[in-house]
């Protein structure tokens, strides 16, 4: 562990680290997120449809830097999942400070302009409301108000 991320939470209790939620951090860019957040000390709940992969890196995130790493599987086109992230979130650590969507699919025989097809958009691209998404999100941690 790097000396930056050790005095970023040595001595700190519990209610002073900061915490995240990185969507589609088991992967790729998000995993350089969920790996650069939990560098600094911060704890990290990292939400996404890859549990394997998910709850292996977040395995090796918690060990690495000694925070708090979590995994949560989390469809975000699915509004259940995506209530059920941040109630986790406020059950496991009572905040939330940061938020990383970095979730993303792709599907290589439809990188073509006419491989995308309304379904495709619809089911990987669009996403809750955000303004609906936040009311949720203010309503269940109201200390971020």
């Amino acid at each position: 562990m790097s000396e930056s991320a050790v005095a970023n939470h040595a001595g700190s209790s519990k209610d002073d680290l900061q915490t995240a939620v990185v969507v589609g951090g088991a992967s790729g860019i998000g995993a350089a997120v969920s790996a650069k957040l939990a560098s600094r000390g911060i704890n990290v709940l990292i939400a996404d449809v890859q549990e394997e992969q998910g709850r292996k890196y977040a395995e090796e995130l918690k060990n690495k830097y000694q925070v708090d790493v979590a995994f949560q599987k989390t469809d975000v086109s699915n509004e259940q999942d995506v209530e059920t992230m941040i109630k986790v979130v406020v059950e496991k650590w009572g905040r939330l400070d940061y938020a990383a969507n970095v979730a993303g699919i792709s599907h290589a025989e439809s990188q073509t302009e006419t491989g995308v097809t309304t379904a495709l958009v619809d089911r990987y691209v669009r996403l809750p409301k955000p303004v609906k998404l936040m009311s949720r999100v203010l309503s269940l941690n109201p200390s971020l108000l």
